[in-house]
């Protein structure tokens, strides 16, 4: 059982390491909630282009936050 525990703890810490982080430079006050909102809009606007998509989100204030752990 507490190998179970151990396995999905580090399964969950990998995954929690490969996501991006964004944070909204016109509206510091936005979070998760309305970081969701702007991607599922952005992506409905320009579902053929990734980069596009992206692009849209920086037009509304998001940036990538830099992780100071990564190198």
């Amino acid at each position: 059982m507490t190998i179970t525990r151990f396995a999905l703890f580090g399964a969950l810490m990998l995954l929690t390491g490969c996501t991006s982080h964004y944070r909204n430079s016109l509206h510091p006050e936005y979070g998760q909630t309305e970081f969701d909102q702007d991607w599922y809009e952005c992506q409905q606007e320009n579902s053929l282009d990734f980069n596009v998509a992206r692009a849209c989100l920086a037009a509304r204030g998001w940036r990538p936050v830099q992780d100071p752990f990564k190198k």
